[in-house]
């Protein structure tokens, strides 16, 4: 993790095919974010708050933290909703459509692996039993290219609104 007041360097959690993943994530996220006091940015917040409370429900030890992460949460989606516009989006207000936007160059509106189009039926997948290691490991490679191209655009968003002037999206 980075200094005091730095953005925090990139974190990852990929449930494996074994196990119930919800306390191991609950943990790595209390240990990524759950000792600063500053904003937790996410696009929909509301869903995000809701798995939070869903998690704290299940871990009692954990649920202070979790709870407390729940409220540091900022949503990108009412921020651009309110501020943003590019015609690329065709009236939708979808991350993808955003993203698409935003910094088409990232990618981070698109996903493709072994013909799944979506991370959600790659990481369905990837769990699967008695799936081939080497197409495991490519999927699960996949997701995590996937979650650091929208980690990048939602740092290009936050730029833009922060920077209107210097973080220009795409004309």
């Amino acid at each position: 993790m980075a200094g005091p007041g730095a953005p925090p360097g990139p974190q990852g959690f990929l449930a494996g095919p074994s196990g119930d993943p919800r306390r191991a994530f609950a943990q790595s996220l209390l240990q990524a974010l759950g000792n600063d006091d500053g904003p937790v940015l996410a696009y929909n917040a509301g869903f995000e708050r809701n798995r939070l409370r869903e998690l704290a429900g299940e871990s009692e030890d954990l649920s202070p933290g979790l709870l407390a992460l729940a409220e540091r949460i900022v949503d990108l989606f009412q921020i651009a909703r309110g501020h943003y516009y590019h015609p690329a989006m065709a009236g939708s207000w979808s991350f993808k459509s955003v993203f698409a936007a935003l910094a088409p160059e990232l990618g981070a509106h698109r996903f493709d692996c072994n013909g799944l189009a979506t991370p959600l039926d790659a990481f369905a997948r990837s769990l699967q039993p008695g799936l081939p290691d080497d197409e495991r490991q490519q999927l699960r490679r996949a997701l995590q290219a996937h979650g650091q191209r929208q980690t990048a655009a939602l740092r290009r968003m936050v730029e833009l609104f922060e920077h209107p002037a210097e973080a220009r999206a795409p004309s």
